[in-house]
């Protein structure tokens, strides 16, 4: 009789370890073990998250120095209440939570006009520790035409999106590509053209193009030409691919297609 008690009450005792027991134990190891958020900056590790982001932009390239809050809270995001400290007097996210999506030109964009770096950068607030000498600015920042600032290498200029009066885009080749990237919601700003131009993204392009060119050549009794009624015929349309790194590149037979009346064609024109 008592050993059956016994095995009843072990019983007992497996089946309060099955049921109640894990509610009190923490379903993983070290999620009661907290980030320091006190001290001024970003204690959080991006990279365990983020370790692929990590290896691209982390060990090549020209932001490899550079922590990722320098670009995910940056101080020119106007408006913006991120995150910060720890307990009382901490300050919860508004705008965004720990980082925000920025576009490129947030800061290719170019700097207003400032006769000391640290005014407007505020040493370890935007920049790695070995950079916090002013006298180093200038590897960087190295000026650019026609400002009135001294430090804008970084400006993306030739597309008319920076500050300056002389960024006019005028004769850039890529304007429609720059522009139509930023009018386009898949990304901030124009961030797609930046990422396709200058990070390995593999990219594929359809490709339309104006077939043939026609024109009037006429010469008068004085042996000069006259050249008029200059318009398109058909399309050229082929797809180009390339991979990440750039040694792999493609393309595919092109389609041509004749308009049965060509662009500006005009009914009884020779």
């Amino acid at each position: 009789m008592n050993n059956r008690k016994i095995v009843l009450l072990l019983v007992a005792v497996l089946a309060i370890g099955l049921f109640a027991l894990p509610s009190t134990i923490a379903m993983f190891g070290g999620q009661h073990n907290w980030y320091d958020l006190g001290d001024d900056g970003n204690q959080v590790p991006c990279e365990k998250c983020h370790a692929d982001i990590y290896d691209e932009i982390g060990n090549t390239g020209p932001h490899k120095n550079m922590s990722c809050w320098y670009c995910h809270r940056t101080s020119n995001l106007t408006g913006y209440t991120y995150a910060s400290g720890d307990g009382v007097g901490s300050t919860p996210g508004q705008e965004a939570h720990a980082a925000s999506t920025v576009e490129c030109m947030e800061c290719h964009g170019g700097f207003a006009e400032s006769d000391d770096c640290g005014s407007c950068h505020f040493g370890e607030e935007a920049h790695p520790d070995e950079w916090l000498d002013d006298t180093q600015c200038g590897n960087c920042h190295l000026g650019y035409a026609g400002s009135a600032h001294h430090g804008d290498t970084l400006a993306a200029g030739g597309f008319n999106m920076t500050v300056y009066s002389v960024d006019t885009g005028v004769n850039a080749a890529h304007m429609a590509f720059v522009q139509d990237a930023d009018a386009d919601p898949l990304m901030e700003g124009a961030n797609e053209a930046c990422i396709t131009c200058h990070t390995h993204t593999a990219i594929d392009i359809n490709w339309t193009h104006a077939y043939k060119m026609s024109l009037n050549a006429v010469q008068d009794k004085d042996g000069n030409w006259d050249c008029t009624d200059f318009i398109t015929e058909g399309t050229y349309n082929v797809t180009t691919y390339g991979n990440m790194s750039g040694e792999t590149t493609g393309v595919t037979d092109p389609v041509i297609v004749i308009d049965p009346e060509p662009v500006g064609y005009e009914s009884g024109n020779p």
